[in-house]
């Protein structure tokens, strides 16, 4: 599978500082390996329910699947991540 941010998703990326990045880089690139990536992601609810979410220590990486491609909309901490 491949992985798109958003605009959005990059400007949140942007914000981390560098030790999150590559916390959440190595963790995206573990589960992108993977046969079944949504294996390790939980769907979101409600009028969400199109969209999943990876939770890495405290913070959420929100996304989409199409096809073969996740399409990042979102990244950010936990407290923050669902406003």
């Amino acid at each position: 599978m491949k992985i798109f941010f958003s605009r959005r998703a990059k400007s949140d990326w942007l914000k981390l500082d560098h030790d999150t990045q590559e916390q959440l880089r190595r963790k995206l690139d573990f589960f992108i390996s993977q046969k079944n990536p949504l294996r390790w992601a939980d769907r979101l609810k409600g009028s969400y329910s199109d969209k999943f979410r990876f939770r890495i220590s405290e913070y959420r990486i929100i996304f989409e699947v199409e096809k073969d491609m996740i399409f990042v909309l979102r990244v950010g901490h936990r407290k923050d991540i669902y406003k």
